[in-house]
């Protein structure tokens, strides 16, 4: 009789949204609507797709779907999310 075996793989870590202001300089994450600086304060928030500042000016621009080992990431010691 054949038998079968399972491979249980670890879930995929969640992936990141960066807000990145005119320079590249990452400024924020995204979570949910809210764009929060590196200390978790909400700086802004997502309308329509676009990252706006507590005053109403546009951040930047929204990188999507970085992988949490990123380079980029790790340097920036974000908070865990």
């Amino acid at each position: 009789m054949l038998g079968t075996e399972t491979l249980l793989l670890p879930d995929a870590a969640p992936k990141i949204d960066l807000v990145l202001d005119a320079d590249g300089t990452p400024i924020g994450t995204i979570v949910g609507d809210k764009v929060l600086d590196d200390a978790g304060n909400v700086i802004g928030k997502v309308v329509e797709g676009e990252p706006v500042g507590l005053d109403g000016k546009r951040l930047g621009r929204i990188v999507t779907g970085l992988a949490r080992m990123t380079p980029l990431i790790v340097s920036l010691k974000l908070p865990m999310l």
